[in-house]
C-alpha cells in the first residue's frame, strides 16, 4: 500500500520532482573539466581583466559585479564557483519560463514534459555546469519570446517592448543569439502589428548604442561606423572558423546529436573507469523505441501557426549558421528550445512518451558526462601548471594550450602566454618540454581536425609523472624541430 501511494505521489509531482533532481544536477555537479573559455572567463572576473569580449559582451561584467558584490559579504570566495552558481540558476529559470511558454501552446501535462526533456538536453546540461557563455542569453531569449506570445495574442506595446529588452540581453550576453531575435522581429511583421514591430525596432537600437560606449570608453577606441561594425565583429573576423568544407559535412550532425545525447570517443576510457557504465547502453533501445512511439501516435494539431513557424526559422537559421562555423556544438544549444515550441505549436504529443524519453535522455547524460566530468580529473591539468610554476625557465608545448594557459593565469595570476606553445604555432627549434607523446587522447574534435604528431620531437626523455583519471602519463623533455 505504501509503494502504490508513494507511486501516485511520483506521478502527480513528477514535474516537481523532475525540476528539482534537474536543479540539484546544475547546482551540486559542477564540471571539475571545465573548458578553457570558461577557466578564461573566470580569471578574467577573477583578475578584472577583458571584462568586455565584443562577442559576448556584458557576460564578464555581470559575472564581476556579482563576485564583487559577493566580495563584500564573503571575502575570499572562488569566481569561478560562484559564476558556476549563477549560470545553474539561469538554467533553471530558463525551464520555469520555457514552462510558462509552453503551457500556453499545448497541454499541460506535455507542457510539462517537454520542459524537462529540454532540461535533460546533453547540450543545455553540459553548459549548465560550468562558466560558459551560452545559458544566461538562452534564458533571456526565452524570456523574449514568452512576451513575443504575449503581444501577438493580447496586442500590447509594452509585451513588445519588454521582449525588444530581453532580446537585448540576449545579444549582449551572446551575439549567437541575434538569430532568435531577428526571427522574433520578423514574426512581429507577419502578425501585421505594425506598431508592436516599431517598439521591438527601437527597443533594439541600445544593442549598438552600447557596443558604442564600450568602444569608446572601454577600449578607448575612435568612433566611427566601420570601427564600431569590426569591434562588434571582431571575433568573426579574426578567430571564427567558417566556411564550407569537409569539417562541416563531418561535424554538423555529430555536434547536432550531441545538443540532445552525449556520444564521445571518451566512452572506451569511461567503461575502463566505471564498467557499470555498460548498463546504460540499454537506454538506447529504450529511447529509440519510445521516439518510434512518438512519431508513431504524434499528429498535427495546430495550436499556434505563427508562434511555431518563427521558431521554427529560428531553429533552421541557427542550424544553419553552427554549421557554416564548422558544425560548433556551442552554436546549438538553442536548438532544442527552438524545436519544443515549434513542435509543441503544431503537433500533438504523448505526454507520456516524453516523460519517458526525459528520464531516459537525463539519465543517459548524467551518467556519460555530468557524473563523471564532476568526480573526476581526466588530465589533470593542475599538476602539469603546478610543475611550470615550480619551473619558471621551461618552455611547454601542450595538447591543449589554452587550457594549460588559462588555468596558470586562474590560479597564480600570471601570464605564462610566451612559453606555452601548441604545434601550428610558430615554434622556435630547441628544449622544451611537451605532454604531446603520452597523454590520453580520447576521439574528439580536437584530435579530429588537429595534427597532434610527435614526428618533430627528438631525444624525448620522462621529467615528471602526471596523475590523472584518463591514465597516468609523463611529461617529456624534448628537442623540438620543426620539420
Amino acid at each position: 500500500m505504501k509503494l502504490k501511494t508513494i507511486a501516485d505521489l511520483c506521478k502527480r509531482k513528477f514535474f516537481l520532482l523532475g525540476m528539482l533532481l534537474l536543479s540539484a544536477c546544475y547546482l551540486f555537479f559542477p564540471s571539475n573539466n571545465p573548458s578553457c573559455d570558461a577557466i578564461n572567463y573566470a580569471a578574467d572576473v577573477k583578475y578584472a581583466t577583458d571584462l568586455f569580449w565584443p562577442h559576448h559582451l556584458i557576460h564578464n561584467v555581470f559575472h564581476f559585479c556579482i563576485y564583487k558584490l559577493c566580495g563584500i559579504f564573503c571575502s575570499g570566495i572562488d569566481a569561478m564557483m560562484l559564476m558556476n552558481i549563477v549560470t545553474a540558476l539561469f538554467a533553471i529559470a530558463a525551464l520555469l519560463v520555457s514552462w510558462r511558454i509552453l503551457q500556453r501552446i499545448t497541454e499541460k501535462t506535455t507542457a510539462k514534459a517537454l520542459v524537462l526533456l529540454l532540461g535533460a538536453c546533453f547540450g543545455f546540461m553540459r553548459y549548465s555546469v560550468q562558466c560558459e557563455t551560452y545559458v544566461i542569453p538562452i534564458f533571456f531569449s526565452v524570456v523574449a519570446s514568452y512576451f513575443f506570445l504575449r503581444t501577438i495574442r493580447d496586442n500590447k506595446l509594452l509585451f513588445a517592448f519588454a521582449s525588444g529588452l530581453m532580446s537585448v540581453l540576449a545579444c549582449l550576453f551572446h551575439q549567437v543569439q541575434i538569430f532568435w531575435t531577428v526571427g522574433l522581429f520578423v514574426g512581429l511583421l507577419f502578425s501585421k502589428r505594425y506598431r508592436e514591430s516599431i517598439v521591438y525596432t527601437f527597443t533594439l537600437l541600445v544593442i549598438p548604442a552600447i557596443y558604442s560606449l564600450t568602444l569608446v570608453f572601454y577600449e578607448n577606441g575612435e568612433w566611427s561606423v566601420s570601427n564600431l561594425f569590426h569591434y562588434a565583429l571582431s571575433y568573426y573576423f579574426t578567430d571564427a572558423s567558417s566556411g564550407i568544407g569537409w569539417k562541416n559535412i563531418l561535424m554538423t550532425p555529430i555536434s547536432f546529436v550531441r545538443s540532445i545525447m552525449q556520444i564521445h570517443g571518451n566512452f572506451l576510457l569511461l567503461l575502463k573507469m566505471m564498467p557499470w557504465l555498460y548498463v546504460v547502453f540499454l537506454l538506447l533501445p529504450i529511447m529509440a523505441y519510445i521516439v518510434y512511439r512518438m512519431i508513431k501516435h504524434g499528429r498535427k494539431v495546430v495550436t499556434d501557426k505563427l508562434f511555431g513557424f518563427v521558431h521554427f526559422g529560428i531553429f533552421a537559421f541557427q542550424f544553419a549558421f553552427a554549421c557554416f562555423s564548422d558544425g560548433n556544438t556551442e552554436f546549438m544549444v538553442m536548438l532544442p528550445f527552438a524545436l519544443s515550441f515549434y513542435l509543441a505549436s503544431m503537433f500533438y504529443l504523448q505526454a507520456r512518451s516524453v516523460t519517458f524519453l526525459a528520464t531516459s535522455l537525463f539519465v543517459w547524460n548524467f551518467c556519460w558526462a555530468i557524473l563523471p566530468e564532476s568526480i573526476c580529473n581526466y588530465y589533470n591539468e593542475e599538476a602539469v601548471v603546478d610543475y611550470l610554476k615550480r619551473n619558471q625557465d621551461v618552455k611547454f608545448i601542450a595538447v591543449d594550450e589554452h587550457t594549460v594557459e588559462n588555468l596558470y593565469y586562474y590560479r597564480y595570476g600570471e601570464l605564462a602566454e610566451d612559453r606555452i606553445f601548441e604545434l601550428g604555432d610558430d615554434i622556435p627549434d630547441g628544449e622544451y618540454v611537451t605532454d604531446i607523446p603520452a597523454r590520453p587522447s580520447p576521439l574528439n574534435r580536437a584530435r579530429l581536425l588537429n595534427n597532434l604528431s610527435s614526428d618533430c620531437f627528438d631525444k624525448a626523455e620522462p621529467v615528471e609523472k602526471i596523475y590523472a583519471d584518463f591514465g597516468d602519463y609523463n611529461l617529456f623533455i624534448v628537442q623540438y624541430s620543426a620539420k
